[in-house]
């Protein structure tokens, strides 16, 4: 967007119609204190957002046209501007009338906005609901909050951690994965709704996969609730922080608590380590962790005991069965009971006789020998065994098998369970080492904390404002640590509900599998992974463009501070999930400098503007102009003429309002002066705007703003 041209007309001390023709590079405003600056600035802003109410409407008549007009005549209050966006020509008017009711009172209409667009044809057609489409998408207001700057402390924008948030998602690369992020959502979630739709049809799973739904949609409610939460405290703790910092910042030793601080954040993260990787839920390890079968070996021996005397006891009484009954031959010596037919089982059996070998004794069994003949009957007899009713059976029941069974299954646990005591033993030994730990960085708190103390103690301040800032110093400090433990716990609760809800949604895949095809399963996956990589893609570019902008910013840093101290801009980022949090700080080496003064802070933020407009020229087709007001007021004369040679390389326009390079002079006719040096800077258009003399200091209806261009 480019203005071409802004009519003020009876606002204030613009009496009448003053006309400001700009160029689409860098615009410069001069003039002293009280001649009209700011008044501009107000106009410019009261175009576009129309903030004002009856009272305030009626201090910004020009009293002036006020005091000259005749009674019951109307006139208007107006600014307008001419601007060329996206190829076409704009109008915006906003104006209000006046009528002069007596020499003290007077009437105003409603603020009157009008916007018009020139189409091709050359027609002016006004666009409906004109204030709308200001705010939304000609100079959108989240946009000019980030353009139109009134005074240094407008640029302090950026020590919020959203804002600059904001203009990195508005001008970075990352704007455009926005829209191919949630078109991948959509799909994805397509993909799903169509196999559920499927599952849904199986009535052996319905049941279960209804519920499924409704878990999964209340694990993500939940996790919403929880994340939300986690935002609010981040806020609280980068509020606490900033407070912090700013009474840090003008304390006598600032530097020495900020090396303190650090440290105690160090010995923080450790206790937030030890409070993360502590294994304290024993309930959960009793159960889940088989904690409870420590000892299971012990019953374990003494259950297959009674089950192998209880099986001996069983072939006795059926050996001594079937030589009664002559069902059998007894085969081995009648004093000895034979195994169960069942062992070894029929599948070793045949084996053992085909290879004629025995592998229980490890011996050879040849055909024929006794050996052979005594593993060939058994195989016989379990074969007979498998096609017998097992009528002459003495016990019609197989418990004891049922039995031997369950004692094999805990047979192959047996080697898992010796492991329990010693898992129990490292999990304790583990826990005191960072119990251990914790302690050690508790103590290590209370000593820097006391250091600390006794530092801000010595600022040398009055008692009342030494108690006011120790107070909340602590205060703050409190509440901050508080904040910080109960992030922690949020954490591990949502760490806790992912896992319950990776778990939902696994077993809903597995029904989605069995009741889809191939095809919709495929889908379902190449799109899930779509929605990923446009995610990981938004948040890479996202990181990139930081990255650029830090070094950006560090180039006009140098270029605005030349010879004098500049250290290094550093956005100091805290991204996760939740949210993305980024504030810019300067550092000298790699401490953070606290004791900077306004001009540095200045010229750290107009360096970040700068370095954004740079950037989003290779991103963006559109550009906004940028409106400053006595934004380098505490820059010298030296550091105000880098400045604007800096600014004049930006790409995008630039309407600077400065009282610099105006001096006054000992000429009565001429008292304000424009200094020579002016004629050095690198400008575009230049206008000098000032009260026309002679005027009564005392009587505003004597004053007016007269604008000369600058050749």
């Amino acid at each position: 967007m480019i203005i071409k041209k802004i009519e003020i007309e009876n606002f204030m001390c613009y009496y009448g119609i003053s006309l400001f023709k700009l160029s689409d590079g860098l615009n410069i405003i001069l003039g002293a204190n009280g001649e009209g600056k700011t008044k501009f600035y107000e106009a410019f802003e009261w175009l576009f957002d129309g903030k004002k109410s009856e009272a305030e409407k009626e201090k910004i008549v020009s009293q002036k046209k006020f005091k000259e007009i005749k009674i019951d005549t109307p006139f208007y209050v107006r600014v307008s501007a001419l601007l060329l966006w996206l190829g076409k020509e704009y109008s915006v008017k906003r104006s209000f009338k006046v009528i002069k009711q007596s020499e003290t009172e007077l009437s105003i209409s409603d603020n009157k906005i009008e916007v018009l667009v020139k189409h091709t044809n050359g027609e002016n057609l006004p666009e409906p609901n004109a204030q709308d489409f200001l705010d939304t998408k000609f100079f959108p207001t989240e946009i000019r909050r980030y353009s139109m700057f009134k005074g240094e402390t407008d640029l302090n924008i950026f020590n919020q951690s959203k804002a600059l948030v904001n203009l990195i998602d508005n001008f970075s690369e990352a704007k455009k994965y926005e829209k191919f992020s949630q078109k991948g959502k959509m799909l994805s979630e397509n993909a799903e709704r169509i196999l559920a739709k499927k599952s849904l049809l199986d009535k052996k799973n319905r049941s279960e996969y209804k519920t499924l739904e409704n878990d999964i949609n209340a694990y993500n409610r939940t996790l919403n609730s929880l994340k939300d939460e986690v935002v609010d405290i981040e806020n609280s703790i980068d509020t606490y922080t900033s407070s912090l910092e700013d009474i840090e910042r003008f304390m006598n030793n600032g530097e020495e608590v900020t090396v303190i601080n650090t440290r105690i954040e160090q010995h923080r993260r450790v206790i937030d380590r030890v409070e993360r990787d502590m294994k304290e839920n024993y309930t959960e390890s009793l159960f889940d962790n088989g904690w409870i079968l420590q000892k299971f070996k012990k019953y374990h021996d003494e259950f297959s005991l009674k089950i192998s005397e209880a099986n001996k006891l069983r072939r006795k009484i059926e050996k001594d069965h079937d030589i009664k009954k002559g069902i059998k031959t007894a085969i081995l010596n009648k004093d000895l009971i034979p195994l169960s037919l069942h062992i070894p089982n029929k599948e070793t059996m045949m084996e053992l006789v085909d290879d004629e070998f025995c592998k229980v004794c490890n011996r050879p069994a040849p055909k024929d020998s006794d050996a052979y003949t005594f593993m060939k009957s058994k195989l016989d007899e379990m074969i007979l065994n498998e096609s017998s009713t097992n009528e002459e059976s003495f016990y019609k029941a197989n418990h004891i098998r049922q039995l031997e069974n369950i004692q094999a299954k805990h047979d192959t646990n047996i080697k898992y369970y010796k492991r329990i005591e010693t898992d129990i033993t490292d999990t304790f030994n583990f826990n005191n080492t960072l119990i251990e730990q914790r302690k050690e960085a508790d103590k290590e708190i209370d000593k820097l904390e006391s250091k600390r103390d006794n530092i801000l103690g010595k600022t040398g301040e009055s008692n009342a404002s030494i108690n006011s800032k120790m107070g909340n110093y602590k205060n703050w400090t409190a509440l901050r640590s508080e904040k910080e433990k109960g992030l922690i716990h949020k954490n591990i609760e949502i760490d806790s509900y992912k896992e319950k809800l990776l778990t939902k949604k696994q077993r809903k895949d597995y029904l989605d599998n069995q009741s889809g095809s191939s095809y919709e399963i495929e889908t379902r996956n190449i799109l899930r992974d779509i929605e990923t990589i446009f995610n990981e893609t938004k948040q890479n570019e996202f990181n990139v463009f930081i990255d650029k902008l830090q070094a950006k910013s560090n180039y006009y840093l140098n270029k605005i501070n030349v010879d004098s101290f500049t250290g290094k801009i550093v956005f100091e980022r805290k991204i996760s999930e939740n949210q993305n949090n980024i504030k810019p700080m300067l550092q000298s080496k790699d401490t953070k400098v606290y004791d900077y003064n306004t001009s540095l802070l200045t010229s750290m933020y107009i360096s970040i503007l700068f370095a954004i407009s740079e950037l989003s020229n290779d991103v963006n087709d559109e550009y906004y102009p940028w409106v400053f007001d006595a934004a380098t007021s505490t820059f010298d004369q030296n550091k105000i003429s880098h400045f604007l040679n800096s600014i004049h390389e930006t790409s995008n326009q630039k309407i600077l309002i400065s009282k610099d390079f105006v001096n006054e002079s000992n000429d009565e006719k001429n008292p304000i002066i424009i200094h020579e040096d002016f004629k050095n800077i690198k400008k575009d258009k230049a206008f000098w705007i000032k009260l026309k003399r002679p005027f009564d200091k005392e009587d505003l209806s004597t004053l007016e703003t007269e604008v000369k261009e600058i050749k």
